[in-house]
């Protein structure tokens, strides 16, 4: 497969409904299915009231599909069953990107945490209705503003543990435990210092923290103990090096951001190493400047990591602790063709985004109402027009 297809299917976030990873791919917005089984990459069809929509987090039940808007204006709920799409204005809105410290959900309410808003947005899915709730956390830094900078975030990061959400708020190097069941919070002063905060992720009732730079802590939940287990920072200290941690039974991997290795690590000697065992075809095609891991689901067994940025789907086993790098067997140019030509009408192809080869493909096919569009998204009759005055 070409790298440029490669990119086309490239997608931030994922999530698992039973046997199939959802997902929004990152440059057309097309909502896509992949087949655990059969390794398929299949792009979702007959969506009712779809408008492509730039995701940055995922949740999901049995029934549906959340997906927050990356520009923080809305959410997006998807019916699996029935296609249908709906919106929710949340007003998280405060930069183009990165709005979100935690996103959950619990029974038929979600739970969004603004990262630049002392509030909670909450949404009852079963009246349809969005609450949002301000000055929640009173001890902030300027309760009941916006934050205007990151260095001000009133959280930066957060992850769901059962019915709470733990909340790192950089500012004040504390965690805050937000209760689901009560609307309550509890604040613990953390005894070590932690710079740049990227990831919160929970294992066995103890937190996982990562900086950017490649220090983890950890702190346990029952007895509030803290740990630094690993610093891997340079001498440069290079911010965004890190993105992701996932933790397994007998080992700790670090994902780069705008790193370059995997550095795995031993939870018993706090060894570290360089992740090598990358398949034959394993490269990066995205810009240089994403971060190479970002969003994942996870269930008892396993962690699945979006292709954020590899041409790989990273799936780590909890219990044996083995990579897994899995291929998924592309959809086919033509029905892409279609699919663009469905959602973006009035806009043309572009270069970097489309191989001629593959254009070539669709134009060669046999159906006239499919010819007539790819004219129209080439630019055909643009370009004619233009020659014609000239």
């Amino acid at each position: 497969m070409r790298t440029i297809k490669e990119k086309r299917i490239l997608f931030n976030s994922c999530v698992q409904v039973k046997n199939t990873l959802y997902a929004f791919t990152s440059f057309a917005h097309f909502i896509v299915k992949f087949d655990l089984k059969t390794k398929k990459l299949e792009l979702v069809k007959g969506l009712k009231n779809y408008k492509p929509f730039i995701t940055q987090d995922i949740k999901n039940d049995e029934e549906s599909i959340y997906a927050l808007e990356l520009n923080g204006k809305r959410m997006l709920q998807y019916h699996i069953s029935s296609h249908e799409c709906f919106y929710f204005n949340i007003d998280c809105d405060k930069k183009g990107w990165g709005n979100y410290a935690a996103f959950a959900k619990r029974g038929n309410y979600i739970y969004i945490f603004p990262k630049y808003t002392n509030a909670l947005v909450r949404i009852d899915m079963q009246e349809n209705a969005v609450y949002k709730e301000t000055q929640l956390y009173t001890e902030s830094k300027y309760a009941g503003e916006a934050f205007q900078k990151d260095e001000d975030a009133c959280f930066v990061c957060g992850c769901q543990c059962m019915d709470t959400v733990w909340l790192f708020q950089d500012w004040s190097n504390t965690l805050v435990a937000y209760d689901l069941s009560t609307s309550t919070w509890q604040k613990y002063e953390i005894p070590m210092k932690v710079r740049n905060c990227v990831h919160i992720i929970h294992y066995n009732d103890v937190l996982y923290i990562l900086s950017s730079e490649g220090r983890v802590y950890t702190w346990n939940i029952n007895d509030c103990s803290m740990e630094l287990i690993t610093d891997c920072t340079s001498e440069e200290e290079e911010k965004n090096k890190f993105s992701r941690i996932a933790v397994t039974d007998k080992m700790i991997v670090m994902l780069p951001g705008s790193g370059k290795d995997i550095v795995c690590i031993s939870p018993d000697t706090k060894c570290t190493w360089i992740y090598r065992d990358y398949p034959k075809q394993f490269h990066y095609c995205a810009p240089d400047f994403w971060s190479k891991y970002c969003g994942f689901c996870e269930n008892e067994e396993k962690y699945y990591f979006a292709m954020r940025s590899a041409n790989y789907i990273l799936c780590i086993d909890k219990r044996n602790s083995v990579l897994q790098w899995i291929k998924p067997i592309p959809f086919p140019n033509e029905e892409e063709f279609l699919m663009f030509t469905k959602y973006y009408k009035n806009k043309l192809l572009s270069e970097e985004d489309w191989a001629l080869r593959d254009l070539l493909e669709c134009i060669n096919s046999e159906d006239d109402k499919e010819k007539n569009s790819i004219d129209r998204i080439c630019g055909e009759e643009k370009i004619w027009g233009v020659l014609k005055k000239s």
